[in-house]
């Protein structure tokens, strides 16, 4: 089993567990009704919008900042980042939907939920947990349930930020009406990254959806290679997690 199936199956099982939960944040959701757009927003702004993430553990190598999370949001608030992601899985990378509402107390922008998302209610917990968008992957959803998945998340006033990791889940993520395009090149069986993939699929998504690039990212060099080509957006992660001063490396990474 890759990790893509060992986590969904995971998660398939806390839904089951939590269901009670889960349907009080449906209730909360439906009366809640938002207005997407903010996080649009934020990555629409001239220029390559930067996107942080809070994480402080992988599947990879267990703990992996010695900073907390709302440390993590602190450094990104004053280094100028124009959006955060947090990732908000348990098991895995040690997170919780409740690290949304801290995170937002010190950061001032708006908050992307980035979990692995296979239920609709995973879309309501994201609501009511403060989040102004939230992460569906193409590749786990297919193209009928996240056509569903993003109607549902702008009917509860989030954006969706839809990630792929191939051309054909990128095309799929298009043809569900997407308005940010995630392209990973992390391989979601073994987790390598294939730097490659991100310019090689660039081409797909057409002028009026957001194209954001994601993982890989820690040299200057590689933003402005990614600005160059066309994206408007990145979304940095470990790079950031793991120096030992993230501000400055954010810094670095945005050329101040």
């Amino acid at each position: 089993m890759g990790f893509l199936e060992e986590i969904s199956e995971h998660k398939k099982y806390l839904i089951k567990e939590k269901k009670k939960y889960y349907r009080e944040c449906e209730k909360k959701a439906s009366s809640a009704g938002g207005i997407p757009g903010r996080f649009f927003d934020a990555l629409s702004s001239p220029g390559i919008s930067f996107i942080a993430e809070v994480k402080t553990s992988s599947p990879l190598k267990g703990r992996i900042s010695e900073y907390s999370k709302l440390q993590l949001a602190e450094f990104y608030e004053e280094a100028g980042a124009d959006a955060l992601s947090v990732l908000t899985e348990e098991k895995y990378f040690n997170g919780s939907a409740d690290d949304i509402a801290k995170v937002k107390k010190v950061f001032s922008g708006p908050v992307l939920m980035k979990d692995f998302v296979v239920s609709e209610y995973q879309i309501f917990e994201a609501a009511v947990s403060e989040a102004d968008a939230v992460l569906l992957i193409s590749e786990l959803l297919g193209k009928k349930r996240l056509k569903k998945f993003i109607s549902l998340a702008e009917e509860a006033g989030l954006d969706v930020l839809a990630e792929a990791h191939s051309r054909k889940a990128l095309e799929e993520s298009l043809e569900a009406g997407a308005r940010i395009a995630g392209v990973n090149i992390r391989d979601l069986g073994s987790l390598k990254l294939h730097p490659e993939r991100a310019l090689e699929l660039l081409d797909t998504i057409p002028e009026d959806v957001l194209g954001v690039a994601e993982s890989g990212i820690g040299e200057r060099s590689r933003v402005i290679e990614l600005e160059n080509a066309g994206f408007d957006a990145v979304l940095v992660g470990s790079s950031l997690v793991s120096d030992l001063s993230p501000k400055k490396k954010l810094r670095e990474l945005m050329g101040k």
